[in-house]
Parts: C-alpha cells; sequence; structure tokens
C-alpha cells in the first residue's frame, strides 16, 4: 500500500492533477446532500499511484470520503475549498481588530473571520451578538452562582451559631441539675443528721428518767 504524500511537491507534481488547495491536512468543506449544508472535512491521505484523495469529517473522525483525481476538476464535485482560499482576505476593521468572533456552535474564531473553521458556517454580525448576550448570559450565571454560595456559606454559618448556642444551653442546663441534685444531697444528709440527733438525744433523755427511777427506788428502800 502506498504511504501518503507528505508534501505539496509530490501532491502537484502532475501538472493539473489536483488544485492547489488540495493539499496533505488542508482544512476543506465537504457538501451534504443529505444534510443540504458544508461540513468541514481535513485531508488525510493523498495517493498519488491510486490518484484518489481522502478527507475525514472533523465532527466526526470515524467518517471519511475518496474522491478521485479527476472528480476534484468537476463542478459537481462535493469537497470545496474554504472561502478564504479562493481570493485574498479582507483586512479587519480597526474597530473591530482587537476582538474575537464566536460562532454559534461555539468555535471561536479571529477577528475578521467569514466562515468557521469547525462547521463551516458563514460568520455575520449576528454571531458577535450572540456571543456578547453569550457572556451576559455567561456573567449573570456567574453572578447567580456566587450569590447563591454566598446565602449558602450564611445558613451554614446561622446553623454554627445556633448549634453553638444549643450546646452552651444544653451545658449550663446540665450544671444547674448537677446544682440541685448536690443541694438535695445535702439536704437529705442534714436531715437524716438532725434525726439521728433527735434520736440520741431521746435515748439520752429516757436513760437519765431510768435512772432517776432507780435511784428514787433505792432511797425509799
Amino acid at each position: 500500500v502506498s504511504p501518503a504524500v507528505s508534501s505539496t511537491s509530490k501532491a502537484t507534481g502532475e501538472a493539473g492533477s489536483l488544485p492547489s488547495w488540495v493539499k496533505l491536512h488542508a482544512k476543506l468543506l465537504w457538501w451534504s446532500e443529505s444534510q443540504k449544508k458544508h461540513l468541514p472535512v481535513i485531508v488525510t491521505k493523498i495517493d498519488e499511484r491510486k490518484r484518489f484523495v481522502t478527507v475525514v469529517f472533523k465532527l466526526d473522525t470515524k467518517a471519511f470520503k475518496e474522491l478521485s483525481f479527476s472528480h476534484l476538476r468537476r463542478k459537481d464535485c462535493p469537497l470545496k475549498p474554504l472561502p478564504e482560499a479562493q481570493a485574498a482576505p479582507a483586512p479587519a476593521p480597526p474597530a473591530k481588530a482587537d476582538k474575537d468572533v464566536v460562532c454559534e456552535c461555539g468555535v471561536a474564531l479571529p477577528a475578521g473571520a467569514k466562515f468557521c473553521e469547525e462547521c463551516g458556517k458563514k460568520v455575520t454580525a449576528v454571531d458577535e451578538k450572540a456571543t456578547a448576550k453569550s457572556a451576559e448570559a455567561a456573567a449573570a450565571r456567574k453572578a447567580a452562582e456566587a450569590a447563591a454560595a454566598a446565602k449558602k456559606a450564611a445558613e451554614m454559618a446561622a446553623a454554627a451559631t445556633r448549634a453553638a448556642e444549643e450546646a452552651a444551653a444544653a451545658e449550663k442546663a446540665a450544671e444547674e441539675a448537677a446544682a440541685a441534685e448536690k443541694v438535695a444531697k445535702e439536704a437529705a444528709a442534714a436531715k437524716k443528721a438532725e434525726e439521728e440527733a433527735a434520736a440520741a438525744k431521746k435515748v439520752a433523755e429516757e436513760a437519765d428518767a431510768a435512772n432517776a427511777a432507780e435511784e428514787a427506788e433505792a432511797a425509799r428502800a
């Protein structure tokens, strides 16, 4: 199998064999009859022996097409060059020299670009307006995300404050309960001591009374 030709001189070595815009790795357009639009393709192989060109679709690299050298010269050839290759590029307006254009497909293009290198669509002022709207929408989304993040952070901080207050209240309640239990124990101990003292006093009084009775009985005898 002949290897792909890797130089422009080999690809166009035979006079009139290939258009000048057909080169290895060249970015071209393929007219799709089913989709009724141009699709971006890349030249991946130029076979001089078999005299055919192979292109793959940028949006689906598994899909490819092959064309003979002779077919490339026909008017109905579906393979076409990018418009920039057919005419000298016009200088970009000074007012837009420092701006990029974003196509509707989302690909950023240099200032002054007339066609998208990705989808082949013509770039118009509408795309620039769409770019501005897209940038505004992106800024609005970022602002909304930032606001949501700030709100969530505030809610988390408030929740942490509430948790800390509840923990402090629980600790205080535990301390008060412990103090009340201590007071109750001390009161119970005091009451018990008082009862024991009263009982001891009563026993002593009864003993004194018994002794006095014995002494009186002894005196009468």
